[in-house]
């Protein structure tokens, strides 16, 4: 004889139960029922590695924190989905800066939502670095926040007498010349009249990329303005970024150009999606050649080939490329780096790569460095995408922010302090 049973189910076996069901039956409940609910409701019970509700958090910015308001998601145990987080304290959702638990740097911002009223730069390892400094190099100068931005004051030994002056060769190259004079007994240090050193009129373009909407940049330099075409506005290492998915670009038209001994000075932020090849051998960064041209028509070529940086122009005469490459890969998908480069045309030796301010090292795999460079005629700068006869490949995969390029040499410490305030 057969009669209803009120039994729970557990078909997959991971001992949390659905239920309860109905079950007919000529005696006892069949095998994996019971007549108790299990602690855990299963929320599939056709799949073992899926049994309990999960809430996750939505984390716009991608600082693996989320907002408040969470959702329930019935995932495997420790999966986490696409876009959302196991916490939920970020008090900024759309600045990757701020979240439960950040270090407080010097930015300006209370970047620890857990502990608002922390000090502005308290946990910066850029603050309270002390280093040499003076006439003499007998002082001594210590990082420290002010005003949201990581500043340094010398303490110099040497003594002096008032009015006393002296005069010395500096600058980037040492062709400029520096005056300090005693002042009560303590040297005040002069400027640097240095013609190779970067001022307000050397920046030749400069995109932050914080337009709200539509597809025009407006970098407000000497060149033309930018146009978007398929990348999108993300949140960036300050306010907006870009977004490449390996099939977009921005174009700008008229961009600058290098002469043989132009000083140039390259400076962007990056976080990469990935550095497998963008339809092509490389992920292209910036390239500056001629509108629709031929191959090879180019003034500069910054990226990523197979994982490496690499920097490449012309020679004048289009007859041969020179190639400079960093010696070891990269590899972070995770976090926003900033790269710097500085370069004076025809010296090989005067090449710079700094990565999230630090030097890095790498050589000329192909030409010397020596050369003149070639110049487009009307050179159209594409960003995220390598040009070539109208076509776009070597393309971009991942996001962009606060691009520059100077007509000057950055310093090492010009980079540092750039790095350093923009993070």
């Amino acid at each position: 004889m057969y009669k209803g049973l009120i039994g729970y189910a557990d078909r997959d076996g991971d001992n949390a139960r659905v239920g309860p069901e109905r079950v007919c039956t000529s005696g006892t409940l069949p095998p994996r029922f019971s007549d108790q609910p299990s602690v855990t409701y299963d929320c599939d019970d056709s799949r073992a590695d899926r049994a309990a509700v999960s809430v996750y958090y939505p984390d716009e910015d991608g600082d693996n924190d989320g907002r408040e308001d969470g959702e329930e998601f019935c995932l495997p145990v420790g999966e986490i989905p696409e876009g959302y987080s196991a916490t939920s304290t970020d008090c900024s959702p759309r600045n990757a800066r701020v979240y439960g638990g950040a270090v407080e740097l010097c930015d300006g911002l209370a970047n620890n939502c857990l502990t608002p009223d922390a000090v502005d730069g308290s946990e910066d390892p850029a603050v309270g670095v002390v280093s040499p400094c003076g006439l003499n190099g007998r002082g001594t100068q210590t990082t420290e926040c002010l005003e949201g931005r990581v500043a340094r004051s010398c303490r110099d030994l040497d003594v002096c007498v008032d009015g006393a002056s002296t005069t010395y060769s500096c600058g980037i190259n040492g062709r400029g010349t520096q005056t300090d004079t005693c002042v009560q007994g303590q040297w005040q240090a002069g400027n640097c009249n240095d013609p190779d050193a970067c001022g307000p009129e050397d920046v030749l373009l400069r995109m932050d990329f914080n337009e709200l909407d539509g597809d025009v940049i407006n970098h407000g330099t000497v060149s033309d303005n930018g146009r978007i075409y398929g990348a999108t506005r993300v949140a960036g290492i300050e306010n907006n970024g870009l977004h490449f998915d390996g099939d977009d670009r921005v174009l700008v038209s008229n961009g600058p150009t290098f002469g043989f001994g132009d000083s140039a000075s390259f400076s962007l932020w990056v976080k990469m999606d990935s550095y497998e090849p963008g339809a092509g051998s490389s992920n292209t960064l910036l390239h500056l050649g001629e509108e629709e041209g031929q191959l090879g028509d180019y003034n500069y070529v910054l990226g990523f080939y197979q994982s490496k940086f690499w920097f490449i122009y012309l020679g004048a005469d289009k007859s041969s490329a020179h190639r400079w490459q960093s010696t070891n890969s990269f590899s972070d998908t995770v976090a926003w780096h900033n790269i710097m480069m500085t370069y004076t045309y025809g010296q090989q030796t005067t090449l710079k790569l700094y990565y999230d301010g630090a030097p890095i090292e790498g050589s000329w795999v192909v030409g010397n460095g020596q050369e003149a460079s070639y110049i487009p005629n009307g050179g159209q700068l594409t960003i995220g995408a390598y040009q070539e006869r109208g076509e776009y490949f070597q393309t971009l995969s991942g996001k962009l922010d606060n691009i520059s390029i100077k007509s000057c040499t950055l310093t090492e410490e010009e980079i540092q302090d750039i790095y350093l305030n923009q993070r």
